[in-house]
């Protein structure tokens, strides 16, 4: 047996042993928390991975270069880095 995998193995013993030290209400409310915050996670990353949209990113970089202090000295170096990439 692979040193990991016994090391998995008693990993996974001591959170047993300490899952049966808890209070099985506490322990029901840590599960309810666990799974509220993975369906937050995963609203959040649906939000986060919307298609990129070339009209919007062009709006928002025309927008920021009109409120920065030197739009065109912005302008040339994010246009350099964009073709060292």
């Amino acid at each position: 047996m692979p040193k990991l995998s016994k090391a998995k193995l008693e990993l996974l013993a001591m959170i047993k042993e300490q899952r049966a030290k808890m209070d099985p209400e506490v322990l029901d409310k840590m599960k309810q928390f666990i799974e509220a915050e993975n369906k937050r996670d995963k609203s959040k990353k649906k939000q986060i991975s919307e298609p990129y949209n070339k009209e919007n990113a062009s709006e928002a970089i025309r927008l920021f270069l009109q409120e920065h202090d030197n739009p065109n000295a912005f302008e040339e170096s994010l246009v350099k880095r964009m073709h060292k990439q």
